[in-house]
């Protein structure tokens, strides 16, 4: 009985040890700090990163845990082609001393511009895709990253963007129009490929589209 009570004083008086995880997020390629970062660690625990990109984040479980950093208008280092929507990290927490962190991200680019119908007229509410050519087994396909519909002035605006290659294409609603690539044609070979950097804006890439047939 004595040895149980005693027990149950040590499991009351000897809590589970806690750490801190503390780092910094960063630009690609530069020592620009992000801001507004969402910082999860392990199940749940969540902060942001200050106007110097740092986060501290104290009284995690000490152990093996997961941290994952993420921001609307930004993406991960591109793995195998691919820009990953968050950074992911795995890290040993001590209650000794804080296990620190750098993530970097990569800042989404945009594509802007106008649609317009065969005759030069604004079309709205035709939908504007993104579009990247993927190899599957030799075969040739294309692949939609992001689509929207086009305002009433026939503007459109594409963001964020992962940096890479790609092509514009608009499926319009109306029957007399048909699905056209930027500039205006509808087959691929001719289609002209737009550049998508980090952080920038390319604008005035207006579409004018085909008739159908």
């Amino acid at each position: 009985m004595m040895t149980t009570i005693l027990f149950s004083l040590m499991l009351t008086v000897m809590p589970a040890e806690t750490g801190t995880v503390q780092g910094i997020v960063v630009c690609e390629g530069t020592s620009e700090p992000v801001s507004g970062v969402q910082i999860t660690v392990g199940g749940g625990i969540k902060t942001v990163t200050d106007g110097a990109g740092r986060f501290v984040v104290q009284n995690t479980p000490a152990g093996s845990t997961s941290v994952r950093a993420q921001r609307e208008g930004y993406f991960g280092p591109a793995i195998d082609g691919d820009f990953p929507r968050s950074v992911t990290a795995s890290v040993l927490v001590k209650a000794s001393e804080p296990a620190n962190l750098k993530f970097t991200l990569v800042p989404g680019g945009s594509v802007s511009g106008s649609v317009f119908d065969s005759n030069g007229k604004p079309m709205y509410d035709s939908v504007v895709g993104i579009l990247r050519v993927v190899y599957t087994r030799g075969t040739r396909a294309v692949d939609v990253i992001e689509a929207k519909t086009s305002g009433k002035r026939g503007e459109y605006r594409l963001y964020p963007l992962p940096p890479g290659e790609y092509y514009i294409g608009v499926a319009p609603l109306a029957d007399t129009q048909t699905t056209t690539l930027y500039p205006g044609t509808t087959n691929l070979n001719l289609a002209s490929r737009i550049v998508v950097r980090a952080s920038e804006e390319t604008k005035g890439v207006d579409i004018h589209l085909r008739l159908g047939k």
